[in-house]
């Protein structure tokens, strides 16, 4: 009895171990399950206390949550830009007063991060970053770090590992998640509506004066360490430019961008570095811009200084802006009736939340009552070009070098016109050679006036003006000959016209191999 009681409490020792093992093994497996189910878990992301809509979920990568681009930043209220060929991201969000602009780059780890779009593109303050983990493209959707971007636009990320749900808090007094009241109504836009006469003296001390030995314009700071928004025809071809601020100071200036087809130009004047300027905000308003909307204009038509105009934006055409000079250069601009003139071109143009919409371009004398602006969204794309080189001196040669050739059509079609006469009208082609003569002076004394910067493009513009004056000495031949046939002379016309074609033929030539050297 004794050897059987003793196996019977063997054996219920051993279930007993059994039974630990078992119980361990099963807590253990729900745990584990329990785990995975929560890693497995899809991320959910909030923004004040709202679900993000995203077309794509989130993923991590490097423990990193990574969003949809358009997603974070349409939430955030900032304005992207996408460079398909070189993979940059670019954005930039008004935060508190102050602009906020990053610039990132798929697959690399390294980022931008600076108070302004000048800042970083231009060379200013800005602070290099190295990420955690890189934006990247999946399935063509371009994914990038959320939390980077949050706390570089000022706002709050908290991560819940609970729930698996990153919120994203804005304004600076704002709450913890749990404190955070519901949320029924849309939040509502700080952008506050103004008199005139608000926007008028807000706007007013950031607009400038701009005058050449070409001509004068208008222009407005977008930077308080002096860069100066204007229209590309205002400054071209010029040697020198002047910009008189609000307070009638003077300062030389140059050229820093210049982006011809759509008529833009961004000046840095020569100031010192601890001066600063009023501006208005690098962040305007972009696109939703209504017909009907009032705006102002602002500038100095004729040279009045310090004008300002009051309209309504009249619609929105496809308008381009270089008369043909590149093909398919069409851009949508506004059309407005804010009363501007000559002078007033460069010129803010504002509506009355103080939000500049549009850089007034064009105003004709028989356009009665009504012009043109480049919208705010150009200017980003001017950001992006290049600093002023060779390639922007000839495209803005070209620029005027096409309106020249206008005027040397003008001239061929009036000396087709003489050439159809017979000599028996000799008075009659005298009056046509005279007309020529003035279209040639006149486009000459254009033409002279313009000063390239590199010498590649002064050299072709001095054959041209040579080409100019052979072609004027022929026709002068020609109109003299007309009203007394006693001026004539074989040997002297044949060398007239000889001079005006290899003159042609050199300008041709040295055009064809300048375009050629940079790829124009």
């Amino acid at each position: 009895m004794g050897l059987l009681k003793n196996i019977l409490l063997r054996l219920r020792q051993r279930k007993n171990k059994i039974f630990v093992v078992l119980l361990c093994f099963l807590l253990v497996s729900v745990f584990l399950f329990t785990t995975q189910a929560i890693a497995t878990q899809p991320i959910t992301v909030t923004f004040d206390g709202h679900p993000l809509a995203m077309d794509v979920p989130p993923i991590v990568r490097d423990e990193r949550t990574l969003v949809p681009l358009r997603a974070i930043f349409n939430a955030l209220g900032a304005t992207t830009h996408w460079d398909g060929a070189t993979g940059q991201i670019t954005a930039y969000r008004s935060v508190h007063g102050e602009s906020r602009a990053i610039v990132l780059y798929i697959n690399n780890r390294t980022a931008l991060r600076g108070y302004s779009l000048h800042d970083i593109l231009i060379g200013g303050r800005r602070e290099q970053i190295t990420l955690d983990t890189p934006p990247v493209l999946i399935s063509g959707r371009t994914m990038v770090p959320l939390r980077f971007i949050a706390e570089s636009f000022d706002v709050i990320v908290n991560w819940h590992p609970d729930t698996r749900t990153v919120s994203i808090i804005t304004g600076s007094t704002a709450l913890p998640v749990t404190q955070l009241p519901p949320v029924t109504q849309p939040v509502v836009s700080q952008r506050q509506r103004m008199t005139s006469q608000e926007v008028t003296a807000r706007t007013m001390p950031a607009v400038v004066r701009i005058d050449t030995h070409r001509g004068q314009g208008s222009g407005f700071f977008v930077s308080s360490d002096g860069l100066v928004l204007t229209n590309a025809h205002v400054v071209r071809g010029s040697g020198q430019i002047v910009v008189t601020n609000h307070t009638g100071e003077r300062f030389s200036a140059m050229i820093a961008k210049i982006a011809n087809w759509h008529d833009l130009a961004l000046l840095r004047i020569n100031a010192p570095s601890h001066v600063r300027f009023p501006f208005l905000s690098d962040n305007p308003a972009v696109g939703d811009i209504s017909q009907g909307e009032e705006v102002l204009a602002f500038g100095s038509p004729l040279g009045l200084t310090g004008t300002v105009t009051r309209g309504i934006v009249s619609a929105w055409r496809e308008v381009d802006v270089t008369f043909g000079a590149w093909t398919n250069n069409h851009i949508r601009i506004l059309q407005h009736d804010a009363s501007i003139a000559p002078g007033n071109s460069g010129g803010p143009l504002v509506n009355l939340y103080g939000e500049w919409v549009g850089v007034n371009t064009l105003v004709r004398a028989d356009w009665v009552g009504f012009g043109f602006s480049v919208p705010a969204e150009r200017y980003h794309a001017l950001l992006y070009e290049d600093n002023y080189s060779l390639r922007c001196d000839f495209n803005s040669y070209y620029a005027e070098d096409w309106g020249w050739d206008r005027e040397l059509k003008r001239a061929n079609q009036l000396l087709g016109e003489s050439v159809a006469l017979p000599p028996t009208q000799a008075t009659e082609k005298a009056r046509l050679q005279n007309e020529i003569i003035s279209v040639l002076q006149a486009l000459q004394q254009e033409a002279t006036t313009y000063q390239p910067l590199y010498t590649e493009v002064q050299n072709l513009h001095r054959l041209y003006l040579i080409y100019l004056d052979a072609r004027i000495a022929e026709d002068l031949f020609w109109r003299d000959v007309w009203i007394n046939l006693a001026f004539w002379s074989q040997d002297t016309s044949n060398m007239l016209a000889n001079n005006k074609s290899r003159a042609w033929d050199a300008y041709v030539s040295a055009w064809n191999a300048l375009a050629a050297s940079i790829n124009f």
